[in-house]
């Protein structure tokens, strides 16, 4: 499965837990079909990856391993407008990489403050190729904070050591007639009264020191101690 393959079926994913069997039929608009999706059934068509023009930021940093555990990344996502859920797709050479992910997550200020009222809640397969979250969330770059574990050899203690490591994230705003309860008002075919959009896929952008930054660091320290 591609990785525009991934994306798309785990946003589909968020929609049909957000939406109480509700899923993506598209990238750009979202109607609600017969049957529930799979993650990884449906692809985007191109020239619709942006569908609401949100613009979001979104990070990554791996933290320091810990011997005989899996390496933890740790995520922020800020987005301008708000959204009411996210897909994070994750791939890389070898078997499904992620092995456990932050399942409940609530939305901060840039100054660390939380915001109690924007908060999600994740879900996927583990191991897998990602995960999905769906919540409140209310734009203006407030940042959404996460974590996942990477399953991958011993020897890696930053995410650059990985070259075939691609992270991608989508935002996804639904749109509705509310019923008052949580949900949404149904139409006569007892569908829900919804609309959706996917923004992104945006590129993760790694936040660990430059490998050869920290090669030259431990030459150093090894040269000073080598002087003691």
């Amino acid at each position: 499965m591609n990785a525009s393959a991934r994306i798309v079926g785990l946003a589909a994913a968020v929609a049909t837990v957000a939406t109480l069997g509700i899923s993506t039929a598209s990238a750009q608009t979202v109607d609600p079909p017969d049957q529930i999706v799979t993650p990884g059934s449906l692809t985007a068509p191109d020239g619709s990856r942006n569908a609401n023009q949100n613009s979001c930021h979104f990070n990554l940093k791996s933290q320091k391993r810990v011997k005989g555990e899996d390496l933890t990344v740790d995520y922020t996502l800020q987005c301008a407008l708000p959204i009411n859920a996210y897909a994070v797709s994750v791939s890389a050479d070898g078997p499904e990489p992620v092995s456990v992910f932050e399942s409940e997550i609530f939305a901060q200020k840039k100054t660390g403050e939380t915001l109690p009222d924007q908060a999600f809640g994740c879900f996927g397969d583990l191991p897998g190729w990602g995960f999905s979250c769906s919540g409140t969330y209310g734009g203006a770059y407030a940042v959404i904070p996460g974590k996942f574990d990477l399953d991958v050899p011993a020897a890696v203690t930053n995410l650059r050591q990985i070259p075939s490591l691609k992270v991608t994230v989508t935002a996804i705003r639904w749109t509705g007639s509310p019923d008052g309860k949580g949900g949404f008002k149904k139409n006569a075919d007892g569908s829900p009264t919804i609309v959706g959009a996917l923004s992104g896929p945006f590129k993760g952008k790694i936040r660990d020191p430059k490998l050869k930054k920290v090669a030259k660091k431990k030459a150093v320290k090894a040269k000073a101690r080598a002087a003691r």
